[in-house]
């Protein structure tokens, strides 16, 4: 018998109906945590870093000045770890989780219990499933495409590694009655600990593959993003078979991997291709700041961990803090402090004519849908929509009706609709105020709690850097010296309530004046009943405190 044959006998070893993985080499990874970050290892809060921009608006850009009205619908409830959202040919939804389901939403948003038929070796601890992609011929070939991690060859689920599995991408069939997946085909192995598929308008497909990243590890100890002998930190390039394009730009480069399309990534977390111009846009998560929106082309470096605009967990630079250098592409956008960008999506529909052409981003962190306004492939405005949710944002994309679809994340993740608002103007009018003071209200609300329960995360997020504040007694406050006395229990009572809260909005200026009637004794000021002037700025479709005047009760 050929040997080619036998060989390929032994690779189709099928598990449980499903193939698994061929030959999985082990990439590098980082030792596996013992406990909690300690404070050598440093924390993701931000810092008050921020770094100066290449050109005007690459960060920060000013609200748009017309927007739509919508409503939200919830259209599926129900999901546990949803991480990827696309649409099938018929309407419905692919929805892949990350502890290994792939569950499918009817139209009418019932979700279906998770097929059958998942690769085996599938490593869902910490890892998981990444993408559930159709292909663009879904209707006739009913194939899906997905990543997801493996453990390596000799790599033990009980080794001290952080993030063992490897990322492998694999074709698949989805059965004739929607039950299971079948014939399931390793196509590559991505070497990374995460990333995402996207298929382009030629029918190749578009891997992402991320290093190890987290609280914990240094951007330094992970060049593979410039290394062109291993997969991680790249974008990467296959047909639909597993083979290499001939026109990848770095085939029959000596000690190059020939499936490598670009490269100089940290941690892709969104993919998309752009409807009018089939290039492909990525979402990429910094380490404390530096979250970035590229536009990938071929054969270009992206930087890192070269360049960027984020710093290391530790507070320390990356590079002294290098933003530039010659022969490295810039991001189109980029946020410092982070707002961990998921899933992103452009809107084309027609339901919505203020939004056309946007570039629609999730954010985790930031708990908001962002819309980014583009002109000639640079961000000239960005909003932030359904702050009120209060919600993880994972995934966004244009339904076939034109309508908005948002997932949320975490264990009880939702499906929302997001429509023309009934008797609301859809040709791009002025945002009503009573919409902006009814978002700084919430705001309010939510700095007031999260100064009892002293959740810094959030108070890093409404303060802003250049934050001054005078009380009565003649003190003046800053950022830094706020959080710290909050931090310490110097300012925080075990109870505020608000009431007689007055909001005016002016443009990107909102006044709130209102009463605090403090319960408990902080350090410095008496129980009792205050009344406070509080200065808001409107920064990249966030608000931000920047200052205000307070009486406070006698000590």
């Amino acid at each position: 018998m050929n040997r080619w044959i036998i060989a390929g006998i032994v690779a189709l070893t099928v598990a449980g109906g499903v193939l698994a993985a061929q030959g999985t080499k082990p990439a590098p990874r980082p030792p596996a945590r013992t406990g909690p970050p300690t404070p050598e290892e440093g924390s993701a809060a931000p810092d008050g870093y921020s770094p100066i921009p290449e050109w005007l608006g690459q960060t920060r850009a000013s609200r748009p000045a017309t927007t739509a009205a919508f409503d939200v619908e919830t259209y599926a409830e129900g999901l546990s770890g949803a991480f990827s959202m696309t649409f099938l040919p018929d309407g419905r939804i692919l929805v892949g989780e990350r502890p290994g389901r792939i569950r499918i939403v009817a139209k009418d948003g019932k979700v279906s219990t998770p097929l059958e038929g998942m690769p085996a070796n599938l490593w869902a601890k910490g890892q998981g499933l990444f993408d559930a992609v159709p292909d663009r011929a879904f209707a006739t070939n009913r194939t899906l495409y997905l990543g997801y991690t493996v453990l390596p060859d000799g790599v033990s689920p009980d080794a001290p590694l952080r993030s063992p599995g490897v990322l492998l991408v694999a074709s698949a069939k989805l059965s004739a009655d929607d039950q299971r997946i079948e014939n399931v085909k390793a196509l590559l192995n991505a070497e990374g600990t995460g990333g995402r598929v996207v298929q382009a308008p030629d029918g190749t497909l578009l891997v992402t593959s991320t290093v190890p990243a987290g609280v914990g590890i240094k951007s330094a100890d992970w060049p593979q993003p410039q290394q062109f002998d291993s997969n991680m930190g790249k974008v990467l390039r296959i047909n639909t078979d597993g083979s290499i394009p001939r026109d990848n730009p770095f085939v029959g480069r000596a000690g190059a991997h020939p499936e490598i399309f670009a490269l100089g990534f940290r941690d892709v977390q969104g993919a998309t291709i752009q409807p009018r111009t089939g290039k492909l846009w990525l979402s990429e998560h910094g380490p404390r700041g530096g979250d970035e929106i590229n536009l990938v082309e071929k054969g270009r470096n992206y930087g890192f961990p070269v360049i960027g605009y984020g710093r290391d967990y530790t507070g320390k630079p990356i590079n002294d803090d290098k933003t530039a250098q010659d022969g490295m592409e810039q991001p189109v956008y980029f946020w410092t402090p982070d707002i961990a960008p998921a899933g992103i999506g452009f809107y084309t529909g027609r339901l919505f004519p203020a939004w056309q052409g946007n570039l629609f981003v999730s954010a985790l962190a930031g708990k908001a849908l962002v819309r980014l306004v583009l002109k000639d492939d640079r961000v000239v405005a960005e909003q932030r929509l359904l702050t009120d949710l209060d919600a993880r944002i994972r995934a966004v994309s244009e339904g076939p009706d034109g309508a908005l679809f948002v997932m949320t994340d975490g264990n009880e993740g939702k499906i929302l609709r997001l429509v023309p608002k009934k008797g609301g103007s859809q040709t791009g009018g002025i945002e009503p105020a009573a919409a902006a003071e009814r978002e700084l209200k919430d705001l309010v609300q939510r700095y007031n709690d999260a100064q009892v329960k002293r959740d810094r995360g959030t108070l890093e997020r409404i303060w802003a850097d250049d934050y001054v504040y005078t009380h009565s007694n003649g003190a003046v406050m800053n950022k830094v010296q706020d959080i710290a006395d909050t931090m310490s229990g110097d300012m925080t009572w075990t109870a505020a309530k608000l009431d007689d809260l007055n909001v005016r909005v002016y443009g990107d200026v909102g006044i709130v004046t209102g009463r605090l009637t403090m319960e408990g004794t902080a350090k410095q000021y008496a129980s009792g009943v205050r009344r406070f002037t509080d200065i808001f700025v409107r920064r990249s479709g966030r608000w931000q405190l920047v200052g205000g005047q307070t009486t406070l009760p006698p000590k």
